[in-house]
């Protein structure tokens, strides 16, 4: 399962990444704020043996966050070779729509 979740927060947001533990994952994020604030990122790490909450600082309160692209590459497979990569965002087929 993959699963990306975010609560937004007086100083920035929340996230957890759901994905086979050992999983390596790197997603661009925007977040939108009060007062017409705003800002982007990436987001890089991990996937431990459970998934958990981690916080993102931004330095005004956040109404929404989002991601815009994703890329996660699951840990190694027994046969010791790396399992492809799941990604989704600027990565999607060109034939769809803008």
């Amino acid at each position: 399962m993959l699963a990306v979740d975010f609560r937004p927060s007086d100083t920035g947001f929340w996230y957890k990444v759901s994905a086979p533990p050992g999983s390596a994952y790197s997603a661009q994020f925007i977040a939108i704020g009060t007062a017409g604030h705003q800002t982007a990122g990436e987001l890089t790490g991990r996937v431990g043996t459970q998934a958990e909450w981690l916080h993102q600082l931004v330095h005004f309160p956040v109404m929404h966050a989002a991601v815009t692209s994703l890329r996660v590459e699951r840990a190694s497979v027994s046969n010791g070779g790396a399992a492809p990569a799941l990604s989704a965002g600027s990565d999607a087929p060109s034939s769809l729509p803008a």
